[in-house]
Order: C-alpha cells, then sequence, then structure tokens
C-alpha cells in the first residue's frame, strides 16, 4: 500500500512538472509583439544584415551564441551579462572564454530596438530573432520565431562550463542533449549549424597529433584533409587560428556539413562523431541530410523551435533588461540597505518635492485644485499625502522660518575659519554687535576681515544701513580680489621658473598653494586696516558711538 501511494504520488509531481513546462512554452507566441512592437524583427534583421558587411562569420557566430544561452538554464540572455560583484560572467566560461563573439552586434539591435520599442523586448527574444535572421540571411531555413521570454538576472557559469564540447563523445553529446529535452535527431540535426562559421585550432588540434593520448592523428580524418589542418594549425602553433567548419561553402547555410562527414571532412570530433562513432544513432539522420537539403532545412527550422523552447522565463519572472549586459538593480528586503537607500536618495528626493511644490503650490491654487492636479509620474493617494502636507500648520511654520533664514544667509556665514554664530559666542556682548554688523547688507563684507581675537567694538543699535553707500563695499572688495590676483600671478611666474619639469607638477601645485595662503593673508590685513578706518569716518558722520581700541 505504502509502495503504490509512493509511485501515486511520484506520478502527480512528474504530471505536474509537464504541465508547468507546457504553461511555460504556452505563454510563447509569433504574435507577443503585435502590438507592442510589431517590426522588431525587422529591426533585428537590418542591424544583423549591416554587422555582416564588414564581418563575413557573424551569421554564425550570432547563431552560436543562441545555442550557447538556451543551453544553460534555459533561454534566458543569461550569456549576455558581464561580470560584476554579484554576477559570473558565462563568457568566462572556457567554452565561450576568447571564443564567442558578436556581443557588440546585439548591443546594437538591443538600442535599436530600445529606441524603436523601449522596455518591450527581452534580449533573450533579441538573440531567438537573430539566429533566425542570420540562419536565413545566410541562405537556410525561416521558421516562425515563438517569442515572450524573459531575461535572467544571473548567470551560470559553471552550467556554461558544462556545455557541449568538440571533444565530447557521441555518448556524451546525446546525454548533455537529453538534459535539456532534446533527442538525437535534434543533435544531429542542430550540429549542421556547422555548415558556416570557423573554429580554433585549439579545438581540435588534438585530432591532428595525438588523438585520445596515442600520439597519432584520428584515423577517421582524410588523409588529405588532415594534412591542409595540419599545415593550418602546425604542432606547438598559434592555437587561435581560424579554420572553416565547412571548407566547401564556409559563409552558406546549406547541407554540405553532413556531405563533408561523409567524407571524413568533419573538422570537430563531436561533429565527425555523429556518423564514425559505430552503431551511432545519428548515422541515419546524416545521411539523410546529406541526401537531402529540403529535409535537413525542415528539420533544422523545427530543432531550432524545439531549443528555444528551453525552459523560458514568461510572465512575471526575470526581466526586461534595458542593456543585455547587466540585470537591473535589484534591491534585497533589508532593513541595512533600505536605510543606506534612503539616506542615499534623501536630497534628490528633497529637491524633488520642493521642484513640485514651487510648481503646484501657487497663491492663487486652493488645496483642492492641486489636490487634483495629479502629476502623471505620481501615485494619486501619495500626492493627495503630499498636498495635505504642504498646508498643514506645521508645514507652513517650517516655510516660514525657513524664509527668514534664507533671507539672512545671502552670503557665507564664516569669518576665516570660525562661523559668526560661534564668534558671536566668544565674544559675548562684542559679539551682539558683530552680528547685528553681519546682518547689515553693507557692512557684512567688514567682518571677513576683523581680526581674531577682535578689537572692542561697540556699534549702535538703530545704525542705519544706508550709513555705508553700496559702492564703498563694492569697491573695497572689488579692489581685494585685484589684489590678489596681481599676487597669485606672481606667484605662478615664480613656480614657473623655479619648478617647469613635469615630474615637479605635485611641488609646483605645492608652493602655489602656500604662496597665494600668503599673498591673501597680506591683503586681508591690508582691507582691515582699511575697513576700521571706514567704520570710524562713517560712524561720525551719522553721530553713531564706536569705540576702537
Amino acid at each position: 500500500m505504502a509502495h503504490t501511494s509512493l509511485l501515486l504520488a511520484l506520478s502527480l509531481i512528474t504530471i505536474s512538472l509537464a504541465l508547468l513546462s507546457q504553461g511555460s512554452q504556452a505563454q510563447l507566441s509569433s504574435t507577443f509583439y503585435s502590438t507592442s512592437c510589431s517590426n522588431v524583427s525587422a529591426i533585428v534583421r537590418s542591424v544583423v544584415q549591416q554587422a555582416q558587411s564588414s564581418d563575413p562569420r557573424i551569421y554564425a557566430s550570432l547563431t552560436r551564441l543562441f545555442f550557447h544561452d538556451c543551453f544553460v538554464d534555459g533561454c534566458d540572455g543569461s550569456l549576455l551579462l558581464d561580470d560584476s560583484a554579484t554576477i559570473q560572467s558565462e563568457k568566462d566560461a572556457t567554452p565561450n572564454k576568447n571564443s564567442a563573439r558578436g556581443f557588440d552586434v546585439v548591443d546594437n539591435i538591443k538600442t535599436a530596438v530600445e529606441n524603436a520599442c523601449p522596455g518591450i523586448v527581452s534580449c533573450a527574444d533579441i538573440l531567438a530573432i537573430t539566429a533566425e535572421a542570420s540562419v536565413n540571411l545566410a541562405g537556410g531555413p525561416s521558421w516562425t520565431v515563438l517569442l515572450g521570454r524573459r531575461d535572467s538576472t544571473t548567470a551560470n557559469q559553471a552550467g556554461a562550463n558544462n556545455l557541449p564540447s568538440p571533444f565530447d563523445s557521441l555518448s556524451t553529446l546525446e546525454s548533455k542533449f537529453s538534459a535539456v529535452g532534446l533527442d538525437d535527431t535534434d543533435l544531429a540535426t542542430l550540429s549542421g549549424a556547422h555548415t558556416f562559421g570557423r573554429a580554433q585550432c585549439r579545438f581540435f588540434s588534438n585530432r591532428l597529433y595525438n588523438f585520445s593520448g596515442t600520439g597519432s592523428p584520428d584515423p577517421s580524418l582524410n588523409p588529405s584533409y588532415l594534412t591542409t589542418l595540419q599545415q593550418n594549425c602546425p604542432q606547438g602553433g598559434d592555437g587561435t587560428v581560424l579554420n572553416n567548419l565547412d571548407p566547401t561553402t564556409p559563409n552558406t547555410f546549406d547541407n554540405n556539413y553532413y556531405t563533408n562527414l561523409q567524407n571524413n571532412r568533419g573538422l570537430l570530433q563531436s561533429d565527425q562523431e555523429l556518423l564514425s562513432t559505430s552503431g551511432a544513432s545519428t548515422a541515419s539522420t546524416v545521411n539523410s541530410y546529406a541526401g537531402s537539403q529540403s529535409t535537413f532545412f525542415q528539420n533544422f527550422a523545427q530543432s531550432m523551435i524545439n531549443m528555444g523552447n528551453i525552459t523560458p522565463l514568461t510572465g512575471s519572472s526575470g526581466e526586461i533588461r534595458s542593456n543585455c549586459r547587466k540585470s537591473k538593480f535589484f534591491l534585497p528586503r533589508d532593513d541595512k540597505i533600505e536605510a543606506w537607500v534612503l539616506k542615499s536618495v534623501s536630497r534628490k528626493w528633497k529637491d524633488y518635492k520642493h521642484e513640485l511644490k514651487s510648481k503646484y503650490k501657487t497663491a492663487n491654487r486652493t488645496q483642492e485644485e492641486i489636490a487634483s492636479d495629479v502629476p502623471p509620474e505620481i501615485m494619486p493617494q501619495q500626492w493627495i499625502d503630499l498636498v495635505r502636507n504642504w498646508f498643514s500648520e506645521r508645514s507652513e511654520n517650517l516655510s516660514r522660518i525657513g524664509r527668514a533664514s534664507r533671507a539672512n544667509h545671502t552670503t557665507p556665514h564664516t569669518t576665516g575659519s570660525k562661523s559668526f554664530a560661534r564668534k558671536r559666542n566668544e565674544f559675548g556682548r562684542d559679539g551682539d554687535y558683530l552680528f547685528r554688523i553681519v546682518h547689515n547688507p553693507n557692512l557684512r563684507f567688514l567682518t571677513r576681515y576683523i581680526p581674531n581675537p577682535i578689537p572692542s567694538l561697540y556699534v549702535s543699535a538703530i545704525m542705519d544701513t544706508n550709513v555705508i553707500p553700496n559702492e564703498i563695499p563694492i569697491g573695497l572688495v572689488q579692489m581685494g580680489e585685484k589684489k590678489v590676483k596681481e599676487q597669485n600671478q606672481c606667484c605662478v611666474e615664480r613656480c614657473d621658473e623655479e619648478t617647469s619639469s613635469r615630474s615637479n607638477a605635485m611641488i609646483r601645485r605645492k608652493k602655489i598653494r602656500q604662496q597665494r595662503i600668503l599673498k591673501e593673508s597680506e591683503v586681508a590685513d591690508l582691507l582691515r586696516d582699511y575697513s576700521t578706518d571706514l567704520l570710524r569716518d562713517y560712524s561720525k558722520k551719522a553721530n553713531l558711538k564706536v569705540l576702537l581700541n
């Protein structure tokens, strides 16, 4: 009984998984972008065709990207992600490193698609459309691409290291294809993509000199073909030298790949294994395709659809990347992280709220009118709460205090290295008079040059702002600025004479800073003396009491 229950449970699990798999595939549709981005296929095809004009092998490279993406956790665009603090890129896996290419073309396609349909088409779907366009433009079949995939937020470098390899035996290849739901017919058919493109010497040189550790070439290689390959890839030579996968029509998608296998002219071990392995289940498929290109084309289109259905992310899973190389920023739900983010954006958020208030809260508008005028980027309830806060008593008080404060802070509140508030506290009653001077627009500049410790300075509280005309402090400040500029220019000229070499640039800058500080302090003394005389003269004219000790 227990055994029967266990079998029933396993059966239900199997059925559930099958339904889930069918459900994800069912969400893929040839009309997925018919209303949101109807011309996406045309955009992709145009960019791919343009890329081929300067790179004859790009069609094969782009098709390979789709294959390498789908075989690692499904067709989710994970292959396109670059390294980051949280991602180990699949591009750095052994089968892809210094081998997979065409990423810049995918970037160009994504840019073109985003310009036409921003935030709509996934990078995973772009790879699927690109593969179909590449095969067809190279002379191969066309097929209806099912769409609706979403992009992964992470990569699987370990999984990419287990991609089907050019060194794999037929049994290993069959096992890897079976693991992703593809059968031996798919294996023989999809291998036909090696009818165009190139391969580096390092991926097959073992067949030329030391096959399976025998110290001899692979006996299945055609002798004349072996000689040609040994000339292109000498033993111990450059392993990155490129060789045509199909020596007859290297840039055309046709069935010559299979006739080459019949003539023992398969470049990669994994290619020749399809026919030369004793009892190979794929041999009949190879022979069939060698005799009928139309059969190959028809089955290749179906196998590409099958591969495109490997566990796609659909619905709300994954994301739609705006940049295929980077996943969107994902913030885990964590109190510390949220606090950090709030702290980081607080200033910008305050500025944004100020902009909204300046734009919407005008004197002639009521609270109800503003609340009904919801900005498009803000949720209605959030806007109502914000407007209610603007009209609250607390907010009005804060605004009033802020306006008064800004009115008193029209210039920097510093005297030397100390704030006005600190000097006011330090000097007691003298500080009160200093504070009054600071808040007199025509006298404020004088405090910049009051020495520390400050002499006893008593100015009547009835001092009028018109005692010192505006042109006098402006002229005084201009005189000081001119003096500082003259001294600094002299300093630069002297430093240029002393240190002219590039290696002494840091010393030169340090000397300039030292000289500038010195000269500015001299000018400050000059202005302080001048300002003291100004105060004395104008206080007499205004009949004010001024004591200078």
